[in-house]
């Protein structure tokens, strides 16, 4: 299945030459208060912006879309089914995810996707092109 991250272009370049890290999201507090965390790579199965599903042509100047794609079977225990979203997300470890699969930069809707994979860029070229 195809998963989704966006990111922006310093970050969409880094994960494309070094993988994804973790990162740690709020989930809530417990009943002392204390915040609880979840930490990997949270990853959707459409892109998301600010909170909510977004095509992909109107990311804001300097977001990109990763892309991913997971074997069915891996997701049914990384999946967070906490709320009634519309959308379906998941959160895996950087390490696991890196060893699964390689992101790609994904340059158009999932519907009609154009892609290029980590070993298509290097540091002496552009990760995209800004011009719109």
């Amino acid at each position: 299945m195809i998963l989704y991250y966006v990111t922006n272009i310093a970050e969409a370049k880094n994960i494309l030459i070094t993988g994804f890290e973790d990162s740690n999201r709020l989930l809530g507090r417990n009943r002392n208060g204390v915040p609880l965390y979840l930490a990997g790579v949270w990853l959707t199965d459409r892109p998301m912006y600010a909170g909510f599903p977004i095509d992909l042509s109107d990311l804001p100047m300097g977001w990109m879309c990763l892309s991913v794609d997971v074997p069915e079977e891996l997701l049914l225990d990384e999946e967070d089914g906490s709320d009634d979203s519309p959308y379906r997300e998941w959160c895996f470890s950087a390490q696991k995810i890196n060893l699964l699969t390689e992101p790609t930069l994904t340059t158009e809707s999932p519907s009609c996707a154009s892609s290029y994979t980590r070993n298509e860029y290097s540091d002496s070229r552009p990760l995209v092109s800004l011009d719109r």
